[in-house]
């Protein structure tokens, strides 16, 4: 009898957990949630090099990711740089070599970035060097 009773208890503990999690994504409008660009878009990039790459061409990527994407009218703020030397583990992640955080005050200007000609040249210059590139973009309200 005892053992029927807390079989009981444990199913309705999980029946609320179960409950207080659906609760909260609905309440949360779901994982899958996307905004319009309504406020500033963040837009996060994150470059792997190939194994041939060289210092150098490392640094170029970076210097002329400042002296070129900052100076774009469109763009808001442009932080590029390598990634800061630490050894804290999952989940940080450092092992990209290049990063890259910019602004824009709307769709329109992140459109403009986009199809600037000056962002296509970079991306067309440092491009063969690439082995990997992972994108993040966010709306801050």
């Amino acid at each position: 009898m005892r053992s029927t009773a807390v079989r009981a208890v444990r199913a309705l503990m999980c029946l609320g957990a179960l409950s207080a999690g659906a609760w909260l994504v609905a309440s949360a409008g779901g994982a899958d949630e996307r905004q319009e660009g309504r406020g500033t878009i963040v837009h996060c990039a994150f470059f792997w090099f190939k194994d041939t790459a060289t210092q150098g061409n490392i640094e170029a990527m970076i210097r002329g990711g400042r002296e070129t994407l900052a100076a774009l009218p469109c763009v808001k703020r442009c932080d590029i740089g390598p990634p800061l030397a630490q050894e804290r583990g999952a989940p940080v992640d450092s092992s990209y070599h290049v990063g890259c955080v910019m602004e824009f005050a709307d769709p329109k200007d992140y459109k403009a970035y986009l199809e600037h000609p000056e962002h296509l040249k970079l991306i067309e210059k440092h491009k063969p060097q690439w082995q990997k590139v992972v994108v993040y973009d966010f709306v801050r309200p």
